[in-house]
């Protein structure tokens, strides 16, 4: 029975490095100093002559940003992923027409709570490409957050398309890019029964819902993990 503990507890710590490594992984491939000289440098370009182009570099400019630096610790501030999830969701209202309806919803005090980061930005990501992005068509995304005590409760919806999924051209780059298959065993991997995942779907609407009991400022990590949290990318 010990070495059926043994066993499992060395097969877990092997997931949870493979999936750091795959995160590295993903973060290395863009060179962060590259990357923001050459966002500002085209920012000083369109600045004076097409605001809303403006907007947007500097939106995606704080995405990246938060990829490559802060997502690197194991657990950030919940204030850090919901801001990050905002401007996500800004870019989106910002590229979609007017009589979609895009909304973004948080209730409850977000203060000295900590999440691991992008654990959500998946579900959204999909919201739209498979929502807004699948349709030429009226669409509809709302994204609903509550926070009661330190449980997170994260709703996705979308509208499906009526007919056919016609995409829509120049998609937002998936700034996650972990896919939803990686979240879902992220989630097992680090909120055991800590956690519920619910995913519904009709002809019209898809629907995540998931329950995260959070961690408090100083989540309680094993030795390894501690060394790592808060350390970004070199």
């Amino acid at each position: 029975m010990k070495d059926v503990f043994v066993t499992r507890n060395r097969t877990t710590q092997l997931e949870r490095d493979n999936l750091s490594l795959e995160l590295n992984f993903l973060r290395s491939q863009v060179n962060p100093h590259f990357f923001f000289n050459a966002v500002n440098n085209v920012y000083s370009l369109i600045v004076d002559k097409d605001e809303q182009a403006a907007t947007i570099l500097l939106k995606l400019s704080s995405l990246m940003r938060y990829v490559l630096y802060e997502a690197g610790a194991s657990y950030v501030p919940l204030h850090q992923e919901i801001s990050f999830l905002s401007d996500y969701v800004g870019l989106e209202k910002i590229r979609h027409e007017a009589w979609n309806t895009i909304q973004l919803r948080v209730d409850g005090e977000v203060q000295g709570l900590t999440i691991t980061p992008l654990i959500l930005i998946t579900f959204v990501e999909n919201a739209f490409k498979h929502g807004l992005n699948a349709t030429i068509k009226e669409s509809w995304v709302t994204i609903d957050i509550r926070i009661e005590g330190n449980t997170l409760y994260f709703q996705a919806q979308n509208s499906k398309p009526s007919g056919p999924a016609r995409i829509r051209k120049n998609p937002l780059p998936e700034v996650g890019g972990i896919g939803l298959a990686n979240t879902q065993r992220r989630l097992e991997l680090l909120y055991p029964d800590k956690h519920q995942l619910h995913i519904h779907e009709t002809p019209c609407v898809y629907t995540v819902d998931l329950m995260i009991i959070l961690h408090g400022t100083q989540p309680d990590l094993p030795d390894h993990r501690r060394r790592t949290a808060g350390a970004g990318v070199d």
